[in-house]
């Protein structure tokens, strides 16, 4: 069924293409009529779907290939390939790439080497028990919603109807936490002149030794804080924050510096 599909595809794209380059010519010498914008319409769409066809027959003609995880042989369209931004990028199938936690797919995709996969796997094995634990004691955010457990060392970062179900996104340890940086961050002042009021975004970025991953998340991109001007010779900006928002920071310094204490090291650097 599919072959058939793809063989009324290939039979018909050229024929779209034609009337496409007919009506586009016809626009250029003539008057343009509403079939000529149809036309225009099918035939950019027929460009699209040979770009599309075109991906599809690439991926088909690639060699099979053994999945590095669990070495099943794959064609060259179920072939997933993983840390392409890297030197060491390596082949999956979707099943061992449905291991690794959706909300940290995007990154690994990317970045990660097959040795972080397999440490990212037995990261998982080993801290399952520690972080079915996960009770939530302070929450903070709109857009995102930071959850922490003081009790247990654990935080996630998840979606807001995630939180209101129970359901936060991937567990993390404090423990694993190699950077942080938790803040406010003002929008770009146009024209050099502020108000009486900024708005911009809360937000915590973090990096991770274990598993290995960095990104940024936006607790709330539309904050709006008041604005306190301070000194006459020079000028210094403090925003009056949410409660809210202060408090989330705090717990959060105080779960890294009870971590850091545990294990008598220094501090990640933060903002």
């Amino acid at each position: 069924m599919v072959s058939l599909v793809v063989g009324l595809i290939i039979a018909l794209l050229p024929i779209l293409v034609i009337v496409f380059l007919i009506k586009v010519l016809g626009m250029i010498l003539g008057s343009v009529g509403a079939g000529t914008w149809i036309a225009i319409a099918v035939g950019i769409v027929a460009i699209i779907a040979a770009i599309i066809l075109l991906r599809f027959l690439i991926a088909a003609l690639k060699k099979p290939a053994p999945c590095r995880c669990c070495q099943k042989s794959l064609k060259g369209i179920e072939q997933l390939k993983w840390g392409w931004g890297t030197p060491n990028a390596f082949v999956i199938c979707k099943e061992c790439a449905a291991k690794v936690h959706p909300q940290l797919a995007a990154y690994a995709k990317e970045h990660w080497s097959y040795k972080d996969f397999e440490d990212y796997l037995l990261w998982d094995k080993e801290t399952a028990a520690q972080r079915s634990n996960f009770v939530v004691t302070e929450h903070y955010g709109e857009e995102k919603v930071l959850m922490i457990d003081s009790t247990h060392g654990l935080f996630s970062i998840g979606k807001h109807k995630m939180m209101k179900a129970g359901e936060p996104g991937i567990i993390l340890r404090f423990e694993d936490l190699a950077d942080f940086e938790i803040d406010f961050q003002p929008e770009e002042v146009k024209n050099g002149v502020l108000g009486d009021k900024v708005r911009g975004k809360e937000y915590l970025k973090i990096s991770m030794n274990r598993p290995v991953v960095s990104y940024e998340e936006a607790l709330n991109s539309l904050a709006e804080y008041s604005l306190r001007k301070k000194g006459f010779i020079k000028t210094d900006y403090q925003y009056d924050m949410a409660e809210g928002f202060i408090r989330i920071i705090s717990v959060f310094k105080e779960c890294v510096a009870k971590e850091l204490a545990r294990r008598g090291e220094a501090a990640p650097d933060s903002e």
